[in-house]
């Protein structure tokens, strides 16, 4: 009988293994090869661009065809003749360093610039319903009327098929960071035709610095009122997503910076998440569809999208999403799962930063009014594990006692809480309410641009970077590096230092364990946090200092309470 239950045994735990291979590896292998599949009929049939086999530097690429310069307040570049293209943007106020003197931040990059710059653009354009009508593709030269497009001047340019159909493409800019472009259809050929149109953003390669653990990089948008995101590792596993949805947006982000087309609002779309290896560069492209167009012979048609390309600014996000009524655009900034907190969070932090001048005092500031409001909490937290360890003595009495029944131990220190008046868990309470104010704001220090090359005092000149100095070379004074590893600035080193001061005021754990743990967090912690952004060392070490003046206060109201009833 033994012998036969094993056996069944054995062969139903080899079939729940086969089904677990085939449903964790064949079903996923198998779609992947299917999505790679559509991906790559998409490429042939429809307007994705192969990536050119020889790349080049940005500069010879912008020169490789004809363009017409653009200029406003905040972005230098030009339009591509060639297939019409939004391929070249740089920001006028963000560097790549904190010194301004350094090259404009580069946003967009004709399709063929090396790794540097790899390309990067947006486009516009119809795709047909026969394969005999010809339509302006990424190689048609198109026609200006104008010599520079700026928030004044827009720009007209003018395509023909030369079989009946006209295409105009008219660019307006702002004086922020949105183009306008309204694509019209002349039909003066004898036929009916069939348009659907299309626009896209499209990436060849990473970009440099990719792989942030913070925020969002890769594909987004909102579709059918919801977010959709998906980061450059699930594409490549998975190269197809698609989608339908009227109105909403689409686009590729980084963590500052954001490129993203809004079709009109009204329309039925169909969007696309795809990845494609071509020539051994991976190629990322978020596309979307309007519905079919009929254009009778004789007739016009036109479409109006609007293009962002620039820093993600929530105040401009939010302008943009009110003003042209687009959904959810301040969702390009990833303020992650706690974004109902997150969000006021910044904008307080944002708010004290313009009055104070300097974001490092508004950091400084929002530590002060936290602290201000979870005190009651912390109070609370702080008089919960005192009590307990008041009680440890007769604790450990019930332990010895009754340490061949734990169930009569159970019931006999809750008798002794009840008869306290001690809640066990209200000394964890206040800290599990605190993680995702933490988190929120741990958010905001580290995906707000407005902390990017921001200043504090002395030596911290980028409030998004970590503390420059650094221990082991006695903080500049000996001639040499160390790795990133062995680096630990001065205010990390304040933070450790401030976390070890709070927990010797921090009544010590019953379990010697738990003890031990805790002695070290303040060594983790300064390694932790010595390569993370200097604005949230100084919250932190900021938020202990707090800390360590409560708990001196609440120990003396404390032990003047105890005082009194003695």
């Amino acid at each position: 009988m033994n012998n036969n239950a094993n056996f069944f045994l054995a062969i139903g735990l080899s079939i729940m293994i086969l089904m677990g291979f085939h449903w964790f590896y064949e079903v996923p292998k198998q779609r992947a090869a299917k999505s790679q599949t559509e991906v790559s009929t998409i490429i042939q049939k429809e307007h994705v661009e192969v990536v050119p086999a020889t790349l080049k530097p940005r500069s010879a690429a912008l020169t490789a065809s004809k363009r017409i310069p653009l200029e406003n307040a905040q972005l230098h570049g030009s339009i591509n003749l060639k297939g019409a293209r939004l391929d070249d943007i740089t920001l006028v106020r963000y560097h790549e360093t904190a010194d301004n003197s350094s090259p404009e931040i580069v946003l967009l990059s004709p399709a063929g610039s090396n790794e540097e710059h790899p390309g990067y653009y947006t486009e516009f354009g119809w795709l047909g319903s026969s394969d005999t009508i010809k339509l302006p593709a990424s190689d048609s030269e198109w026609k200006s009327d104008g010599i520079k497009l700026t928030p004044e001047k827009p720009l007209i340019l003018r395509w023909d098929n030369g079989q009946g159909l006209k295409f105009e493409r008219t660019i307006n800019l702002d004086n922020d960071y949105m183009f306008t472009v309204v694509e019209k259809v002349f039909n003066t050929s004898k036929d009916d035709i069939t348009l659907v149109p299309f626009s896209l953003v499209s990436r060849h390669g990473l970009p440099k610095n990719t792989g942030a653990l913070t925020s969002h990089e890769g594909l987004t948008g909102v579709l059918d009122g919801q977010l959709r995101e998906k980061d450059y590792k699930k594409l490549k596993d998975e190269p197809l997503h698609t989608y339908t949805s009227k109105g909403g947006w689409i686009g590729i982000t980084d963590v500052y910076w954001f490129t993203g087309v809004i079709p009109d609002q009204n329309d039925n779309l169909t969007a696309r998440f795809l990845s494609s290896t071509v020539n051994g560069l991976q190629h990322y492209q978020a596309d979307v569809k309007s519905d079919p167009v009929l254009l009778k012979a004789g007739d016009q048609t036109s479409k109006t999208y609007r293009v962002f390309t620039g820093a993600k600014e929530v105040a401009a996000l939010e302008q943009y999403g009110d003003t042209f009524k687009i959904p959810m655009f301040d969702k390009a900034v990833d303020f992650g799962w706690f974004y109902i907190i997150a969000k006021p969070f910044f904008h307080v932090i944002d708010w004290l930063g313009k009055t104070f001048g300097n974001y490092g005092l508004a950091i400084i500031a929002f530590t002060i009014l936290l602290r201000i409001v979870f005190f009651p909490l912390s109070e609370a937290s702080y008089r919960s594990m005192a009590a307990m360890k008041e009680l440890k003595p007769e604790m450990d009495r019930l332990k010895e006692r009754y340490s061949g029944d734990p169930v009569k131990m159970n019931e006999e220190v809750a008798k002794l809480y009840q008869k306290e008046k001690i809640n066990p868990l209200s000394g964890c309470l206040p800290m599990l309410i605190q993680i995702p104010v933490f988190f929120a704001l741990y958010k905001v220090l580290l995906i707000s641009i407005e902390m990017r090359h921001a200043p504090f005092y002395g030596w911290i000149q980028d409030l998004s970077a970590k503390d420059p100095t650094n221990l082991f070379n006695l903080f500049g004074l000996l001639p040499f590096t160390t790795p990133d590893f062995l680096h630990i600035g001065l205010w990390p080193l304040l933070m450790g230092l401030t976390m070890f001061i709070q927990q010797k005021l921090t009544p010590a754990q019953a379990d010697k364990t738990t003890q031990q743990i805790f002695t070290l967090m303040p060594i983790m912690f300064t390694f932790l946090f010595a390569n993370m952004s200097a604005g949230l060392v100084i919250y932190w070490t900021i938020s202990n200092i707090l800390a360590i003046a409560q708990q001196t206060l609440i120990k003396h109201r404390s032990d003047k309470a105890v005082a009194a009833k003695s």
